[in-house]
């Protein structure tokens, strides 16, 4: 899928991936994306993980008459994410991996507040950093977050594990017809206001000029594949080719 094996890489894994049937947290479910994160990290790619939270709570979609405000809402929904990178960093730990937690809003004891110099510094010997607290702002989801760490980390590529095989022409769970695309560009991205990813994270990675690639964690070996620059789901980028 690329020209060149990228080396530094921004993983943004949804709340879906740390999900259970019936639970909001599955071992099972992290275990699955462990092992092919180490893999890849077994072949020297340098990673950085951004994790979601909305296996527990998703603050934009508030009741209309809530009497919870919606700033209130996201910084739940944003104390979601420490839960998953908690969960995920001990994970690592039992693989032998070594990862730390970067935070948005730092917890003393618990996390590290996020300083992209560190990080860098961190990942360069040998270590996974684990973003979570989004950007520690309301109003801004953590695929915002994902860019805007995806450039202050200088990654390059974000990519984007959801549970859609990558970006469509339509809607694929309404239309039987929908199209796959291999690759598309930026500004097509934005025009057809796609919905995998947000407008805002699409900008920002077409600014600072990197690629994105949108694909289905739940597929075998399809993280392994997408930290590699394997071919796996959609590419968007400037020439959408």
């Amino acid at each position: 899928m690329f020209k060149k094996k990228k080396s530094r890489v921004l993983l943004k894994l949804s709340g879906k991936a740390f999900a259970g049937k019936n639970l909001p947290i599955s071992e099972d479910k992290i275990i699955f994306c462990v092992k092919q994160i180490v893999e890849a990290y077994n072949q020297g790619i340098q990673i950085c993980i951004l994790v979601g939270g909305g296996n527990f709570f998703q603050g934009k979609k508030k009741s209309p008459n809530s009497l919870i405000s919606r700033i209130t809402y996201d910084y739940m929904g944003m104390t979601s994410t420490l839960i998953n990178g908690l969960a995920l960093r001990d994970i690592l730990k039992n693989y032998q991996i070594k990862s730390k937690i970067f935070s948005s809003i730092s917890i003393n004891g618990i996390t590290e507040h996020f300083s992209s110099f560190i990080v860098e510094d961190y990942i360069i010997h040998g270590g996974i950093g684990i973003f979570v607290f989004g950007t520690g702002n309301p109003f801004f989801s953590t695929d915002t977050a994902a860019s805007l760490r995806s450039i202050e980390i200088n990654a390059n590529v974000l990519l984007k594990a959801t549970n859609v095989d990558g970006i469509y022409n339509k809607d694929p769970k309404k239309y039987n017809d929908a199209i796959l695309f291999k690759n598309i560009s930026f500004d097509t991205a934005l025009k057809r206001n796609i919905s995998v990813m947000d407008a805002n994270a699409f900008s920002q990675c077409k600014d600072y000029n990197i690629p994105i690639v949108v694909f289905n964690f739940q597929k075998k070996m399809a993280i392994k594949r997408a930290l590699l620059g394997e071919k796996e789901g959609t590419l968007v980028n400037f020439k959408g080719e």
